[in-house]
């Protein structure tokens, strides 16, 4: 699920993705200005132009592997896993997601840390003095607002016109926002946003024909829902547990997945 992606490809959307451990094989050649073994750099990657935002990003080697934690200046933050190829006097890092829009490179002279597209060179940073002391840390749950998410579908009438609407119960606060995502072997696929009122979700679908479909409901970036609901939930959502619920890394977030095999009459 997860949203997503939060690439911490910095330069063009300030995101990060998440992926599993990765682990390279050791650099044919190592930089000058990198240890042989592990090492821990950070760079200011703010840009008046690209990254406006600002953030202090740090990579570290250990062992073979490479991991990136972004601590941005509004306080989010998120760490992913690395890719990583020695050639010649560079190393050049790049995320292990499906989906790359570019790659960066630490050059060996100087530290100087240059971000890439498919198009080329967008800008660089030169290396902090030392490597930051600011880390990414989950955040936990405020016990006395702990809530145990429950969710279950309790209704699925059709309502004419080939129209279908349902409902789902839950314990989550009044106002949050949540994506339902309806499909089936056939290829039926459609969303719709929900917002809980009155500790139900209720939305109609169109197009659905008779037979059994898989329904998920999932939950956003817990730091864009109302405030009423970011006070219960906690900014990052990490005020709720449960089965449902799951911890994403590379954003920083707790995210909910809700899913359940629906018939339609």
């Amino acid at each position: 699920m997860k949203k997503s992606m939060l690439l911490v490809f910095i330069v063009v959307t300030v995101l990060l993705s998440g992926c599993a451990p990765i682990s390279t094989p050791e650099s044919t050649s190592t930089p000058f200005i990198m240890p042989a073994g592990d090492f821990k750099m950070s760079w200011d990657i703010y840009s008046s132009q690209y990254n406006p935002s600002g953030g202090i990003l740090t990579i570290r080697r250990q062992g073979a592997t490479y991991t990136q934690t972004v601590v941005f200046s509004d306080g989010s933050c998120g760490t992913t896993d690395l890719d990583a190829v020695s050639e010649g006097g560079e190393i050049k890092l790049s995320e292990s997601s499906s989906v790359l829009l570019g790659k960066y490179m630490i050059n060996s002279s100087n530290g100087y840390l240059s971000f890439y597209d498919s198009q080329g060179s967008i800008y660089g940073v030169s290396p902090l003095g030392k490597a930051s002391d600011v880390e990414c840390v989950q955040p936990k749950a405020v016990q006395s607002k702990q809530i145990n998410v429950t969710m279950s579908v309790v209704s699925v009438d059709p309502v004419g016109g080939n129209e279908v609407k349902i409902t789902v119960i839950t314990n989550l606060p009044e106002g949050t926002t949540l994506m339902f995502d309806l499909k089936n072997s056939g290829g039926y696929s459609a969303q719709g946003g929900v917002i809980v009122s009155e500790g139900q979700l209720t939305t109609t679908f169109g197009n659905v024909m008779a037979g059994n479909y898989h329904l998920t409901v999932t939950s956003p970036y817990a730091n864009i829902q109302p405030e009423n609901v970011k006070a219960i939930l906690g900014v990052n959502g990490e005020n709720m547990t449960g089965d449902l619920v799951t911890f994403d890394q590379s954003s920083n977030n707790y995210f909910l997945e809700y899913t359940s095999n629906i018939e339609v009459k």
